[in-house]
């Protein structure tokens, strides 16, 4: 199996898949963090790869795809998103524009980009597997990070779409 886990924190289930004979492409913004991964699936015996992209911008579910290509031509049978930020800690009157922007920008947008450009040669294919994490602020209101909560919360609802519309197409999600 080819394995792409974004966002490699906490790495356990990209360590898990490597134990399991998975081949491991990990990526972040942070390259530092994607080598410490990469170095610790391989100190295994796994197979791994670090690809640095930044998921919360227009261009980098594309370049992210584009890099996973030149590893496995056939595209990857499991997607992992779990990018996310939350950096606004503070009552909703508070929340300004920028702020909004940037955590829908990674939490929910990235993950649709890079699901739609990484689950293409799957659907193709009829085969493979997608798991979004979201959090627990996509059903109860944790207090001072609406943004986060919403961003979750339209994830979880978007995950629940394209289970019901990629069931017969082969992949599950």
């Amino acid at each position: 199996s080819r394995f792409l886990w974004i966002t490699p924190s906490p790495p356990a289930c990209a360590m898990a898949m490597a134990q399991a004979g998975a081949e491991v492409a990990v990526t972040s913004r942070t390259a530092s963090q994607l080598e410490e991964v990469v170095a610790a699936i391989k100190a295994i015996g796994g197979s791994a790869v670090a690809i640095v992209s930044d998921v919360g911008t227009a261009g980098g579910a594309d370049e992210l795809a584009d890099r996973l290509h030149e590893y496995w031509p056939d595209g990857a049978d499991i997607l992992v998103n779990n990018a996310a930020i939350s950096p606004h800690v503070d009552a909703v009157e508070n929340l300004d524009d920028n702020a909004w922007s940037s955590i829908l920008s990674v939490n929910l947008e990235g993950t649709v980009r890079v699901t739609r450009r990484i689950c293409a040669p799957m659907l193709a294919q009829g085969r493979g597997a997608v798991v979004n994490l979201t959090s627990i602020g996509a059903e109860r209101a944790l207090p001072r990070i609406a943004a986060y909560n919403a961003s979750k919360g339209a994830l979880a609802a978007l995950t629940k779409t394209m289970a019901v519309e990629w069931a017969q197409r082969g992949v599950r999600v």
